[in-house]
């Protein structure tokens, strides 16, 4: 289920685009929330924004928003002038990831990279740390066909 909201700011210029899912594999509803200052939130960079940053939530299930902000910076056309920064809101510290680039969907492909490759690592660590050392040790048994955690060199 998708719940879809779009306002424009005080100044005409800010357009604020929510997005409510609902997913019932996964805990709760997740907000993308996405500001779009001196940019023009067309309807394919809001959907892009949506796929890409809701992708990642198979990393962070218990996530429950994502705020994502696309600026341009400068008006005449340069190399870095539009910003896109995202911020996963999770229990505990937050995940956040900011990239410049020519265009708004290049910069947002590389910065959903980057916040995957956060959320991928945290859940890696998360997972390891429940595991434990004696785990860890029987996984490599497991895979080497051996009784004992380590082969013997010969």
């Amino acid at each position: 289920m998708t719940i879809k909201i779009k306002s424009k700011g005080l100044n005409g210029r800010r357009t604020i685009a929510r997005t409510l899912h609902r997913n019932p594999k996964q805990n709760g509803i997740f907000e993308i929330i996405v500001r779009a200052k001196e940019v023009e939130l067309t309807e394919k960079l809001r959907e892009a924004v949506m796929r890409k940053i809701g992708r990642a939530r198979q990393y962070a299930p218990r996530a429950f928003r994502a705020r994502v902000p696309i600026e341009r910076d400068n008006v005449k056309p340069t190399k870095d002038q539009f910003r896109v920064s995202v911020r996963y809101e999770i229990p505990g510290w937050d995940i956040f990831a900011e990239h410049r680039a020519e265009e708004p969907l290049a910069a947002l492909d590389l910065v959903s990279e980057k916040i995957e490759r956060r959320l991928r690592k945290r859940k890696t660590a998360r997972l390891a740390s429940r595991l434990g050392r004696k785990a860890r040790a029987c996984r490599i048994a497991d895979f080497c066909g051996l009784h004992e955690p380590y082969p013997e060199r010969s």
